[in-house]
């Protein structure tokens, strides 16, 4: 493997820093146990929360305790922030490498660069990448490892059937996840790893998730099906697991289910003794001063040599700008009209013309603006309260979307904010954001689309169902104007949509009236040009383009109250006239 110029740089800062590293505790206490600490969803956060210096510590202090460690990555790693963006991914190779990674599952975003990209940052990678599902299209030939043997432990890599719609539908192209035959193709896996005589323990690495949109490719299905296993180690929906959380298997058996959470929040650790498995979560707190020297040099190193690129001034916000994923009670990308959504909306007709916009709210990955200020984590010399870096921007909308205009008529358009919003008030990447258009939700409905079981996408509306009558939306509204039907109107959205992303196969096939360049400088364009760099109190709230409702409530307009009040004083000025009129006068 070559050591560029930049991988020499890392090496000599891990040299200097080892004199650092800190004391672990006495060795010997687990001699004879295994340990598989393990990470998932960490987006890239390389050194956001516990950090990878973390991990290392971690990985580092179990084998000087004695016992044998493996470390897993449950995937979605490759691919998020600058760090990882702008190399494509192998500067976060760099990372995993010096950490000392033994195997990891590609998640759907860790094909963002393609399949072609991901094949390539394989041979930089001293780990295995694993997934026994991922074939090319008619071929039963893996095209990764589909599992490996580390002493005592097999290790079988799945990962979701839902990476064909969650990530851009090009990036992989000419393969399949084999969704109707995941099940016979993990087993087969297992069961070839239980035949072989070294090993005592066998082990799922997989990125499926536990959420209910997930269904029928959740981690809790698979293993309902399977017998075999001992551990699942997982990632996807970004779940943390109590201690020893277990599921059972086909034949009843406990299966311990894991997963670290998201973002290097948590690691995981898992124990395998006698013939039987635990696991833990490490949090922040059990972390609070432990960080590997020479890793942290390393991670330091590289962002370092990013930072002229991404401090990049692009503009300022007054108003926070509402980017979390959302959760019970809290509104976000994923249950909820926002703020920052009604940005990139307003970005996307600017830049385009299109008369409506859409943004799945998984495109949308944190809020703004990032603290900038001296001290802290993302300090940058000179810039003021509220500025927007090129950097903030990246992370925010991570993908490397273009912009697309789609032709759409008005059934069209109903039925993908009715997939949209189908599973509310659960989180779902797809949930809309949009512009140019309003619309209500009745969420005491039963949502209309029917979905297909095997991919999880639309597949289209329940018979007898009508928007009209009984969709869970209604009111649709363009320009103030109800959404007609039989209209064509002109859409603008990112390219993952455009491909039939987060299930919403209805724009897979629809005309493409124009083709763009990138979101991010679209949003750029629209900040600087538009809003001539200031995002201020127009943005400070919503922009009321959704309402979500108990029931169908008829909406009450302007208009209507207008001639209410007119007619009301109309007769009443009526009646007071003719009351006048017929009083006698004074002195009669």
């Amino acid at each position: 493997m070559k050591i560029r110029f930049r991988g020499w740089l890392v090496l000599l800062a891990a040299m200097l820093c080892l004199w650092a590293a800190p004391t672990l505790a006495e060795p010997a206490q687990m001699d004879g146990q295994i340990v598989i600490v393990h990470t998932n969803d960490t987006h890239s956060r390389v050194s956001d929360y516990m950090g990878f210096a973390a991990v290392k510590y971690w990985k580092d202090y179990y084998e000087q305790q004695g016992a044998t460690v493996l470390l897993l990555d449950a995937g979605d790693t490759l691919h998020g922030l600058p760090i990882a963006n702008l190399t494509k991914g192998e500067d976060i190779v760099t990372i995993l490498n010096a950490v000392g990674y033994t195997a990891m599952t590609p998640g759907n975003h860790d094909f963002n660069y393609g399949v072609q990209r991901l094949l390539d940052l394989r041979e930089e990678m001293d780990f295995d990448l694993l997934s026994c599902n991922l074939t090319a299209e008619r071929s039963d030939e893996p095209v990764l490892t589909p599992s490996a043997v580390y002493g005592q432990v097999g290790v079988v890599g799945i990962s979701t059937p839902e990476t064909a719609s969650k990530t851009d539908a090009k990036n992989v192209a000419g393969y399949t996840f084999n969704a109707a035959r995941i099940v016979e193709l993990v087993q087969a896996q297992i069961d070839a790893l239980r035949a072989d005589p070294a090993v005592k323990y066998v082990v799922a690495l997989g990125h499926l998730g536990v959420d209910e949109s997930s269904q029928p490719y959740r981690s809790t299905d698979l293993i309902a099906q399977l017998t075999g296993l001992d551990v699942f180690i997982d990632g996807h929906s970004h779940s943390t697991f109590a201690d020893n959380n277990a599921v059972k298997d086909a034949q009843g058996k406990d299966v311990i289910l894991t997963s670290a959470g998201e973002h290097l929040k948590n690691v995981g650790v898992v124990t395998l003794k006698d013939g039987k498995a635990t696991s833990t979560i490490l949090t922040e707190k059990d972390d609070a001063v432990h960080r590997d020297a020479a890793a942290q040099a390393q991670i330091d190193a590289l962002q370092g040599a990013l930072a002229p690129l991404l401090s990049a001034r692009i503009g300022n916000t007054s108003v926070a700008l509402n980017g979390e994923r959302g959760g019970e009670g809290v509104q976000g990308n994923r249950n909820s009209e926002t703020n920052l959504g009604d940005l990139v909306n307003d970005a996307q007709r600017a830049l385009t013309g299109a008369e409506i916009s859409l943004m799945n709210g998984g495109s949308i990955r944190v809020s703004l603006p990032a603290d900038h200020s001296a001290g802290a984590d993302n300090a940058i010399e000179g810039y003021a309260a509220g500025d927007i870096s090129y950097g903030d921007l990246n992370s925010v909308f991570p993908f490397g979307n273009t912009v697309k205009v789609l032709k759409i008529d008005g059934q069209t358009l109903v039925d993908a904010l009715e997939w949209g919003v189908r599973a509310y008030p659960e989180l779902t990447g797809g949930f809309p954001q949009t512009g140019g258009l309003t619309f209500s939700v009745d969420t005491t409905a039963e949502p209309a689309v029917l979905t297909d079981e095997e991919s999880g996408d639309f597949v289209g509306i329940a018979e007898g169902r009508a928007y009209a009558k009984n969709y869970r939306v209604y009111n649709v509204r363009i320009g103030g104007q109800p959404v007609d039907l039989s209209k064509q109107y002109t859409l603008a959205v990112n390219d993952y949509l455009a491909g039939g992303g987060d299930g919403y196969t209805m724009l897979a096939d629809l005309p493409v009236a124009g083709e763009y360049g990138a979101l991010d400088e679209a949003i750029i364009t629209y900040i600087r040009d538009d809003l001539n760099g200031q995002i201020g109190e127009n943005y400070a709230q919503t922009q009321n383009r959704m309402a979500l409702t108990e029931g169908r409530q008829k909406p009450l307009y302007a208009a209507y109250w207008t001639a209410c009040i007119v007619l009301f004083l109309a007769v009443g000025g009526g009646v007071y006239w003719l009351l006048r009129k017929k009083r006698p006068a004074a002195g009669k």
